[in-house]
């Protein structure tokens, strides 16, 4: 029986909340179609891995305004470890109790040490430009409005990734935001106030619209993934699947995620179960 190697192909992060979705290799290269009836793929495929954070480090503040002359001081959006700019599971151990396979040309019984690890990870939207939530008050007879969206819809931003040590993986998800005004205050008959960030658990499209982190309008897949339940890091975990493919082949063989078999939630260690998904051997 041929072993197999898994390697991660190169993938490039994007700007909006979705999860990478990287090629694993299967075989080595220059690997001849006469040479596939030697390949076993195993039904279960157990992977370990760790979960790796980076948090936002912009030094980007929100302010409300308005025109009643207060004064609003801005507040900043990120401190240090608060938002997520992205999320990986770093995976570097397999578990095959029937030893159908092997790792980077290693053997072992039961479990095997990846040399070259895999990457699976999510991105986040997150701001990296100063906002401020300007809105105009209500006065004699006409309805206030919002000069961003020039209406009573609010405008809303994305934060980026809620992620703490010891959080369940359904926590792990995109966090939104508006920017209201805070307690006023007098000094020296001056009015001064803070601005407060309020959070928001989901979007009503008919009274709040979400905007892109460069201060224009967000892609309709961020303000879809917004209005509606926001994805966590289980969603996709339990729904998401990894492609496979073998050197000059096409619709070879796949897995799908289909359970976290185990969650160390304060090491961040996660262990996935696959699934096969795909049969058939066809050349490119």
């Amino acid at each position: 029986m041929r072993t197999v190697t898994y390697q991660q192909a190169n993938t490039t992060p994007r700007s909006v909340p979705v999860f990478d979705a990287p090629k694993w290799m299967l075989g080595h290269d220059g690997l001849a179609a006469s040479d596939l009836e030697e390949f076993e793929f195993p039904d279960r495929v157990i992977i370990a891995g760790t979960l790796k954070p980076y948090y936002a480090a912009h030094r980007t503040t929100g302010c409300y305004v308005n025109n009643s002359g207060t004064v609003f001081a801005p507040v900043p959006l990120y401190d240090e470890h608060a938002a997520l700019a992205r999320i990986e599971w770093v995976a570097d151990w397999i578990e095959h109790p029937d030893g159908v396979i092997e790792a980077a040309g290693m053997h072992a019984d039961a479990s095997q040490a990846l040399a070259k690890p895999l990457v699976w990870g999510m991105d986040f939207v997150t701001q990296t430009t100063h906002i401020t939530a300007d809105y105009l008050l209500p006065s004699d007879g006409k309805s206030g409005f919002w000069q961003t969206t020039r209406s009573m819809i609010e405008p809303v931003w994305s934060w980026g990734g809620m992620y703490h040590p010891g959080c369940p993986l359904a926590d792990i998800k995109p966090r939104y935001f508006s920017l209201l005004p805070g307690a006023v205050h007098n000094h020296g008959g001056q009015k001064h106030a803070d601005t407060k960030i309020e959070w928001v658990p989901s979007i009503n499209p008919r009274q709040q619209r979400l905007l892109g982190a460069c201060g224009g309008e967000a892609s309709d897949e961020e303000s879809a993934a917004a209005i509606f339940q926001p994805m966590s890091l289980l969603n996709h975990i339990q729904f998401g699947s990894i492609p496979y493919a073998l050197p000059n082949m096409t619709d070879a063989v796949g897995y799908q995620s289909a359970d976290v078999l185990d969650y160390d939630a304060h090491n961040g260690r996660v262990k996935l179960l696959f699934l096969r998904r795909k049969h058939g051997n066809t050349i490119a």
